[in-house]
Protein backbone atom coordinates (compact mmCIF):
# COMPACT_ATOMS: atom_id res chain seq x y z
CA UNK A 1 0.00 0.00 0.00
CA UNK A 2 1.10 3.55 -0.68
CA UNK A 3 1.28 4.60 2.96
CA UNK A 4 3.34 1.55 3.99
CA UNK A 5 5.70 1.94 1.05
CA UNK A 6 6.34 5.61 1.83
CA UNK A 7 7.01 4.82 5.48
CA UNK A 8 9.31 1.89 4.68
CA UNK A 9 11.28 3.79 2.04
CA UNK A 10 11.58 6.85 4.28
CA UNK A 11 13.06 4.71 7.04
CA UNK A 12 15.37 2.90 4.60
CA UNK A 13 16.73 6.30 3.53
CA UNK A 14 17.22 7.23 7.19
CA UNK A 15 14.78 10.13 6.99
CA UNK A 16 12.53 11.25 9.80
CA UNK A 17 9.03 12.40 8.97
CA UNK A 18 10.35 15.94 9.47
CA UNK A 19 13.21 15.36 6.99
CA UNK A 20 10.79 14.09 4.35
CA UNK A 21 8.31 16.89 5.01
CA UNK A 22 10.99 19.57 4.62
CA UNK A 23 12.37 18.04 1.40
CA UNK A 24 8.88 17.69 -0.10
CA UNK A 25 7.66 21.07 1.17
CA UNK A 26 4.71 19.86 3.25
CA UNK A 27 3.96 19.68 6.97
CA UNK A 28 5.13 16.89 9.26
CA UNK A 29 1.49 16.30 10.16
CA UNK A 30 0.65 15.70 6.50
CA UNK A 31 3.45 13.13 6.13
CA UNK A 32 2.21 11.42 9.30
CA UNK A 33 -1.34 11.36 7.95
CA UNK A 34 -0.14 9.87 4.65
CA UNK A 35 1.86 7.15 6.42
CA UNK A 36 -1.10 6.32 8.66
CA UNK A 37 -3.47 6.10 5.69
CA UNK A 38 -5.53 9.10 6.80
CA UNK A 39 -4.66 11.39 3.89
CA UNK A 40 -3.66 10.86 0.28
CA UNK A 41 -1.09 13.12 -1.39
CA UNK A 42 -1.92 15.02 -4.56
CA UNK A 43 -0.28 13.82 -7.76
CA UNK A 44 2.18 16.70 -7.47
CA UNK A 45 3.13 15.85 -3.88
CA UNK A 46 3.29 12.15 -4.70
CA UNK A 47 5.81 12.92 -7.45
CA UNK A 48 7.87 15.03 -5.01
CA UNK A 49 7.81 12.25 -2.40
CA UNK A 50 8.88 9.69 -5.00
CA UNK A 51 11.74 11.93 -6.16
CA UNK A 52 12.99 12.50 -2.60
CA UNK A 53 12.83 8.76 -1.87
CA UNK A 54 14.58 7.94 -5.15
CA UNK A 55 11.80 5.81 -6.66
CA UNK A 56 9.10 6.19 -9.28
CA UNK A 57 5.48 6.95 -8.47
CA UNK A 58 4.61 3.47 -9.76
CA UNK A 59 7.01 1.90 -7.26
CA UNK A 60 5.38 3.88 -4.45
CA UNK A 61 1.93 2.73 -5.52
CA UNK A 62 2.79 -0.97 -5.88
CA UNK A 63 0.44 -3.14 -3.87
CA UNK A 64 3.32 -4.67 -2.02
CA UNK A 65 6.80 -3.28 -2.34
CA UNK A 66 9.27 -5.68 -0.78
CA UNK A 67 12.84 -4.95 0.21
CA UNK A 68 15.39 -7.31 -1.36
CA UNK A 69 15.67 -9.37 1.85
CA UNK A 70 11.86 -9.60 2.10
CA UNK A 71 11.65 -10.72 -1.53
CA UNK A 72 14.35 -13.35 -0.93
CA UNK A 73 12.54 -14.66 2.15
CA UNK A 74 9.21 -14.75 0.26
CA UNK A 75 10.78 -16.80 -2.53
CA UNK A 76 12.36 -19.21 -0.04
CA UNK A 77 8.98 -19.65 1.66
CA UNK A 78 7.23 -20.36 -1.64
CA UNK A 79 9.90 -22.84 -2.78
CA UNK A 80 9.76 -24.59 0.60
CA UNK A 81 5.95 -24.78 0.60
CA UNK A 82 6.02 -26.31 -2.89
CA UNK A 83 8.69 -28.74 -1.66
CA UNK A 84 11.05 -27.63 -4.44
CA UNK A 85 13.84 -27.09 -1.92
CA UNK A 86 14.63 -29.17 1.14
CA UNK A 87 16.30 -27.93 4.31
CA UNK A 88 18.65 -29.70 6.69
CA UNK A 89 17.78 -29.04 10.33
CA UNK A 90 20.34 -29.56 13.09
CA UNK A 91 19.52 -29.04 16.74
CA UNK A 92 22.64 -28.61 18.85
CA UNK A 93 20.91 -27.53 22.03
CA UNK A 94 17.43 -26.28 22.83
CA UNK A 95 18.23 -22.70 21.81
CA UNK A 96 20.81 -23.48 19.12
CA UNK A 97 19.24 -24.58 15.85
CA UNK A 98 20.88 -24.46 12.43
CA UNK A 99 18.83 -24.81 9.25
CA UNK A 100 20.50 -24.88 5.84
CA UNK A 101 20.00 -25.56 2.16
CA UNK A 102 22.05 -25.06 -0.99
CA UNK A 103 20.59 -23.63 -4.18
CA UNK A 104 22.80 -23.13 -7.25
CA UNK A 105 26.00 -23.24 -5.17
CA UNK A 106 24.69 -20.67 -2.68
CA UNK A 107 24.30 -21.88 0.90
CA UNK A 108 21.38 -20.45 2.88
CA UNK A 109 21.53 -20.67 6.66
CA UNK A 110 18.97 -19.80 9.29
CA UNK A 111 20.61 -19.71 12.67
CA UNK A 112 18.68 -19.40 15.87
CA UNK A 113 21.49 -18.70 18.28
CA UNK A 114 21.99 -15.06 19.25
CA UNK A 115 25.60 -15.78 20.29
CA UNK A 116 26.80 -17.13 16.97
CA UNK A 117 28.43 -14.61 14.65
CA UNK A 118 26.90 -14.25 11.22
CA UNK A 119 28.86 -14.00 8.02
CA UNK A 120 27.83 -13.30 4.48
CA UNK A 121 29.71 -13.64 1.23
CA UNK A 122 28.91 -14.68 -2.30
CA UNK A 123 28.44 -18.34 -1.34
CA UNK A 124 26.70 -17.96 2.03
CA UNK A 125 23.59 -16.11 3.14
CA UNK A 126 22.86 -16.11 6.86
CA UNK A 127 19.60 -15.13 8.49
CA UNK A 128 20.17 -14.75 12.20
CA UNK A 129 17.34 -14.72 14.66
CA UNK A 130 15.53 -11.41 14.42
CA UNK A 131 14.16 -9.65 17.44
CA UNK A 132 10.77 -8.11 16.74
CA UNK A 133 10.56 -4.38 16.41
CA UNK A 134 8.17 -2.25 14.35
CA UNK A 135 10.88 -1.22 11.88
CA UNK A 136 11.52 -4.77 10.65
CA UNK A 137 8.06 -6.25 11.18
CA UNK A 138 7.65 -7.56 7.63
CA UNK A 139 11.12 -9.10 7.58
CA UNK A 140 10.56 -10.62 11.03
CA UNK A 141 7.19 -12.10 10.00
CA UNK A 142 8.65 -13.54 6.79
CA UNK A 143 11.58 -15.11 8.62
CA UNK A 144 9.19 -16.54 11.20
CA UNK A 145 6.96 -17.95 8.44
CA UNK A 146 9.97 -19.47 6.66
CA UNK A 147 11.10 -21.10 9.89
CA UNK A 148 7.59 -22.46 10.58
CA UNK A 149 7.25 -23.75 7.01
CA UNK A 150 10.61 -25.49 7.14
CA UNK A 151 9.87 -27.04 10.51
CA UNK A 152 6.46 -28.23 9.36
CA UNK A 153 7.98 -30.17 6.47
CA UNK A 154 10.99 -31.28 8.49
CA UNK A 155 8.85 -32.45 11.37
CA UNK A 156 6.60 -34.46 9.08
CA UNK A 157 9.71 -36.21 7.74
CA UNK A 158 10.91 -36.72 11.29
CA UNK A 159 7.54 -38.13 12.38
CA UNK A 160 7.06 -35.59 15.15
CA UNK A 161 3.31 -35.76 14.63
CA UNK A 162 3.47 -39.51 15.12
CA UNK A 163 5.49 -38.93 18.28
CA UNK A 164 2.90 -36.48 19.57
CA UNK A 165 0.13 -38.94 18.77
CA UNK A 166 2.01 -41.76 20.50
CA UNK A 167 2.58 -39.64 23.60
CA UNK A 168 -1.07 -38.59 23.72
CA UNK A 169 -2.07 -42.26 23.45
CA UNK A 170 0.19 -43.09 26.39
CA UNK A 171 -1.37 -40.29 28.39
CA UNK A 172 -4.88 -41.50 27.51
CA UNK A 173 -3.95 -45.06 28.52
CA UNK A 174 -2.62 -43.77 31.84
CA UNK A 175 -5.87 -41.88 32.47
CA UNK A 176 -7.94 -45.04 31.76
CA UNK A 177 -6.09 -47.05 34.40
Amino acid sequence: MLNENIKRLRKEKGFTQKDLAVKVGVSITFISQIENGISKPSDENLKKIADVLGVTVNELEKEKSLSPIEELLSLLIELTEKEIIKWDVTVYELDDISISTTINDVNYYLQFNPYRNAKSDSNYIYFNELQYNPENETEYNLLKKLYETIMMFHNIDGNIYKSISDLKSLLNEEEKE
